[in-house]
């Protein structure tokens, strides 16, 4: 018994009491437990001889009505769950008893709660405490469900999905090796640098410091196969935050987009050149020769530009037919192509007008010689079919005037062209600002360089 002072009395404090002050403070149910035994010595049941304040709330009972009942009155379902044994087990033994995550419905409401059990032997008694975790038992059965959730959308999308952190893989979904031969244990812990194309590297880069700022990335890139085969894959990525909401590495998915790439890739070619003879088209010679004429020259570095076309083409449909037509058009294209330099820009203008740009340039003689060298090329029988078809064409040259613009060398070329044709075909026809049309007059007759 302890005695302390109070406004100069003296008053005992009941053990009791202490311990009732104690029990009140924890925020668990405590009860404690007295053994009930039958008249062999065997406990049937547990009589609750205390219970805290917390206790007493989860039962909905007064501290009075509470102290005195029994245990399997008030939750025979401890029998049937096999807890009412452990508990006797610990009175016996003396072993404490620790439960998690125990289902439990409750007698009076019918709930279903989750709690965590701990029981100990305390001088003959039982303490018993209890925590209700349905809350918790709740979070993580959805966390489970989602982290399945998640892996089973992960191993069975055809896209790969991966997290990354500074560059290296932390985990890869086992689409992976349908998708590029590797197993996911093959590129975990490994540099993504050891994938993918060193050419795409700036623009990961750029990548990596947008997603810094936020931004979700897609692009497309160069990963390589178990085989050694690059493939181009669409990427999808954005900053992978943790649990706190913390940035912690990259999220990505991928799928291959090796068809797509390829089909854009024809659609630009279609864009830019000409699908008959493979040369670029006229919107994109266009294009070249506006780029050309914008750069500033040196002198002896001048532009040329030579208009050819084919003599009396519709005649060659007329007599052959188109097919035929179109072999002299592919074969004038090779011949034109392997006569010029390698850097001269040929195009096909469209129907059987043909343009080659020349850079570079010494004077008007270099580009007539040029010219007439496709000329005579050209004048050599196509075979096709078993036919030689003849044909011939008929070229304007013209060099770049100073301060004009793509618009009038082309016209001027064309002019020229034009006046090859009334001079009797087959020949060249050149001009530069000090001559006339017909100034420079290649006579095809004459025995070329």
């Amino acid at each position: 018994m302890k005695v302390v002072s109070h406004g100069g009395l003296v008053r005992p404090v009941r053990a009791e009491v202490a311990i009732r002050s104690l029990l009140d403070a924890f925020a668990d149910p405590v009860v404690l437990l007295a053994p009930v035994r039958d008249d062999q010595g065997r406990v049937v049941d547990f009589e609750y001889v205390e219970a805290n304040a917390a206790a007493c709330a989860f039962e909905g009972i007064q501290h009075e009505r509470f102290l005195g009942s029994r245990m399997l009155q008030m939750h025979p379902g401890n029998l049937e769950a096999g807890t009412f044994d452990s508990y006797v087990r610990v009175l016996e033994t003396g072993e404490p008893f620790s439960l998690d995550d125990a289902v439990y419905t409750l007698e009076a409401s019918g709930h279903v709660r989750v709690f965590d059990v701990r029981a100990v032997r305390a001088d003959g008694l039982v303490t018993l405490t209890w925590r209700d975790v349905t809350a918790r038992h709740e979070r993580v059965r959805l966390l489970a469900e989602s982290e399945e959730r998640y892996r089973l959308l992960a191993e069975n999308s055809s896209d790969v999905v991966m997290r990354s952190r500074d560059n290296h893989v932390v985990w890869v979904s086992p689409s992976l090796e349908r998708m590029l031969g590797w197993t996911p244990e093959e590129w975990i812990g490994h540099s993504l640098a050891e994938f993918g194309h060193q050419e795409d590297y700036p623009v990961v880069q750029d990548a990596l410091q947008r997603m810094d700022a936020g931004e979700s990335i897609v692009m497309r890139v160069r990963v390589v196969d178990k085989t050694g085969t690059l493939h181009w894959v669409e990427l999808h990525a954005r900053t992978y935050l943790d649990a706190s909401g913390t940035p912690n590495g990259v999220l990505s998915s991928f799928r291959t987009v090796d068809e797509e790439v390829a089909a854009a890739a024809a659609l630009e070619r279609l864009a830019r050149f000409d699908a008959l003879t493979g040369l670029l088209n006229r919107h994109e010679a266009f294009r070249v020769i506006q780029a050309a004429g914008s750069r500033r020259r040196r002198p002896g570095d001048q532009l040329a530009v030579l208009f050819c076309d084919v003599d009396r083409f519709k005649d060659i449909n007329d007599e052959h037919g188109h097919a035929a037509g179109d072999a002299v058009l592919r074969e004038f294209a090779l011949r034109i192509s392997e006569t010029v330099r390698r850097d001269d820009l040929v195009a096909r203008f469209g129907g059987d007008e043909f343009v080659v740009l020349l850079e570079g340039v010494h004077d008007l003689a270099e580009v007539v010689g040029i010219a007439e060298k496709i000329r005579v090329a050209a004048s050599r029988p196509v075979r096709h079919d078993g036919m030689a078809i003849s044909s011939s064409v008929s070229i304007g040259a013209a060099l770049a005037p100073p301060g004009g613009d793509t618009e009038q060398l082309l016209n001027r070329a064309d002019t020229a062209m034009y006046e090859a044709k009334r001079a009797g075909r087959n020949r060249v026809v050149a001009i530069d600002d000090r001559h006339t049309p017909a100034g420079l007059d290649v006579d095809p007759d004459r025995p070329s360089s």
